[in-house]
C-alpha cells in the first residue's frame, strides 16, 4: 500500500530539517579538522600554510555546495550556512602573521608577503545581514585587530599616543563599506578595550562611537557604568606623560581616616602580561583601604595599549614609586611603611621594586606576590618585543635576588598552569638561603586566577597578607 502523501508544508519542513542537519555535519567536520591542524600548520611558510589551510575549506565548501544544490538552497540562506566555512578560512589567514610571530616555533621578525591579504578574497566586510552570525562578527573583529597590528609597525600615525592598537584597528574598519558592520565591529573593539584597560585615554573614542553607532553601544554603556563605580572611591593623579599618553595613579584613602598623618601604603601593580590590564584589577585594594591603609594602583605602559614591551612597563613602575615617595606627604604616605604588591606579571614589578639595582633608593618595607610570574622564561610575547631573549633576563625579579631583599610573601595556587608554583618555591628557597625573609602561602586549587574568581581564595590572600605584614611591623595604627 503506497504511503500517504504528506502536505507540502510538512515536506518543506522535513527538507529544511534535513538540509540543516547535513550542513551542521559539514561545518563540524571542517572546523574540527581546522582546529586540530592549525597549530601544526601555522609554523609553515606562508604560501604552504595558505595552500593546506584552504584545502580544508575548499573540500568542505564543495560538499556544502552539493547539498545546497540538492535542496535548492541559495541566496541569504546559503550565505548563512557558509559563514563558518567562509569566515573560518579567512580567520586563519588573518591571524597567521601575529600567531607566526608570537608562537615559540615562530619568527618574531616575520613580515607577511605582498599577497598576505588574499585571505579577504571571497569575504564581504559589508554584509549586514550576517551580523547575527557570531562567526561573521568574530572575523570582522579579528581582521580589524590583525590588520591594525601590522599598521602599528608601518604607519607613523600609530607609533605614539594612547591606545595605538585600537586606533589602528578603527582605521581598518573605516573601509568596511557598511555603517552597520563598521559600527558593530567598532563597538565590540571599544567595549573590549574598556574591559581590558579602563577608560583612561578612551574618553573621546568611546563618545564618538556612542554618537555614531547608537544601536550598537550596549556593551560600551555597560562598561562605562562599571567604570564609574570603580572610579567613585578613587582619586586620579597623573605621574608621568610619555609619547603623548598620560599614566596615572589611582589613590584610595580609608573611608574612616583614623589618626592624622601618613599611613601605611599599598602600591598595586595589576596583571595582564604587560599586554593588557586595568588599574582596578586589584585583589587587595578595597580590603586594605578598609583596614586603614592608603592604597595606590599604578597604570603602566602595555603592548596592546601603547605598543611597548616589558622593559617600558618596568621603567614606569619605578617612576611611579619615585613620584609617590617624592610626594609622600601630599599623598598621606608613610615612606617607611610602603608595601608593593601585584598580581601575575604585576608581582614581578612589585617584588622587583625591592631588588632591581636601579631601584636601590626605592626599597619597600615588604612585597606581596599574588600568582606571581617572576621571570620571562618561555614567554612568547616578551620574546617578540626584544632583539634577543638575553634582554629578558635582567627584567626578572628573581635574577636580582640578594640578601637585602625586603620581606616578601608569595601567595600562589598549587595548580597554577600559567606561572607554576615550583618557580615561586625556588625563589622563596633562594631568598631564604640568602638570609632574606620570604614565605609561601599556598592555595590548594583554582589555578592562576583563583584570587580573582574565588571568594575563599581572595579572603585567604587578604587575611594572610595582612597577618604577614603585621609580623613585619607594617600595619595601620587602628
Amino acid at each position: 500500500m503506497p504511503a500517504k502523501a504528506q502536505p507540502v508544508q510538512a515536506q518543506s519542513a522535513q527538507a529544511q530539517s534535513g538540509f540543516e542537519a547535513r550542513v551542521e555535519q559539514i561545518q563540524a567536520a571542517a572546523l574540527g579538522e581546522a582546529n586540530a591542524r592549525f597549530t601544526s600548520l601555522v609554523g609553515l611558510p606562508e604560501a604552504e600554510f595558505r595552500a593546506r589551510w584552504n584545502d580544508i575549506f575548499d573540500r568542505n565548501q564543495a560538499r556544502l555546495d552539493a547539498v545546497a544544490a540538492e535542496y535548492s538552497i541559495s541566496g541569504l540562506e546559503l550565505r548563512r550556512a557558509a559563514v563558518p566555512l567562509t569566515y573560518g578560512r579567512a580567520w586563519g589567514g588573518a591571524v597567521f602573521a601575529s600567531y607566526h610571530r608570537q608562537s615559540p616555533a615562530g619568527d618574531p621578525n616575520y613580515q607577511p608577503s605582498d599577497s598576505y591579504f588574499t585571505y579577504l578574497d571571497g569575504v564581504d566586510l559589508a554584509d549586514a545581514e550576517l551580523l547575527d552570525q557570531p562567526d561573521y562578527l568574530d572575523f570582522l573583529i579579528t581582521h580589524a585587530r590583525s590588520a591594525g597590528n601590522l599598521l602599528t609597525e608601518s604607519d607613523p600615525r600609530f607609533r605614539n599616543g594612547d591606545h595605538v592598537g585600537l586606533r589602528a584597528a578603527l582605521s581598518v574598519t573605516a573601509a568596511y563599506g557598511n555603517d552597520s558592520t563598521r559600527c558593530a565591529t567598532d563597538a565590540a573593539l571599544v567595549t573590549t578595550a574598556l574591559d581590558s584597560f579602563g577608560l583612561d585615554g578612551l574618553e573621546t573614542i568611546a563618545s564618538e562611537i556612542q554618537a555614531r553607532c547608537p544601536a550598537h553601544t550596549i556593551g560600551i554603556d555597560t562598561a562605562l557604568i562599571a567604570e564609574d563605580a570603580y572610579r567613585a572611591p578613587a582619586r586620579r593623579e597623573v605621574y608621568k606623560t610619555v609619547n603623548g599618553a598620560d599614566l596615572a595613579l589611582y589613590i584610595y584613602e580609608p573611608v574612616e581616616a583614623g589618626p592624622a598623618g601618613p599611613r601605611p601604603t599599598l602600591i598595586w601593580f595589576h596583571g595582564g602580561g604587560m599586554s593588557s590590564g586595568a588599574w582596578y584589577w586589584c585583589v587587595l585594594c578595597e580590603a586594605y583601604r578598609d583596614a586603614g591603609w592608603t592604597v595606590i594602583s599604578v597604570e603602566y605602559r602595555l603592548f596592546l595599549r601603547h605598543g611597548t614591551g616589558p622593559s617600558e612597563g618596568g621603567e614606569d613602575a619605578l617612576d611611579a614609586l619615585r613620584h609617590i615617595q617624592d610626594h609622600a606627604a601630599a599623598l598621606a604616605v608613610d615612606p617607611d611603611r610602603i608595601v608593593t604588591a601585584g598580581f601575575s606579571i604585576g608581582a614581578n614589578l612589585a617584588v622587583g621594586a625591592g631588588l632591581f639595582p636601579q631601584a636601590s633608593d626605592l626599597r619597600p618595607a615588604a612585597s606581596l606576590s599574588l600568582s606571581g610570574c617572576l621571570s620571562w622564561q618561555g614567554d612568547a610575547f616578551a620574546r617578540t618585543r626584544v632583539e634577543s631573549s638575553d634582554e629578558l633576563v635582567p627584567l626578572a625579579a628573581t635574577h636580582w635576588l640578594n640578601a637585602a631583599a625586603p620581606p616578601a610573601l608569595f601567595i600562589h595556587a598549587l595548580d597554577d598552569p600559567t606561572c607554576p608554583v615550583d618557580r615561586v618555591a625556588e625563589h622563596v628557597a633562594s631568598a631564604t638561603d640568602f638570609g632574606a625573609k620570604a614565605e609561601l602561602l599556598s592555595i590548594e586549587s583554582g589555578g592562576h586566577f583563583a584570587m580573582l574568581r574565588d571568594a575563599a581564595a581572595r579572603s585567604l590572600a587578604i587575611t594572610g597578607s595582612l597577618e604577614f605584614l603585621a609580623r613585619q611591623g607594617v600595619q595601620a595604627s587602628r
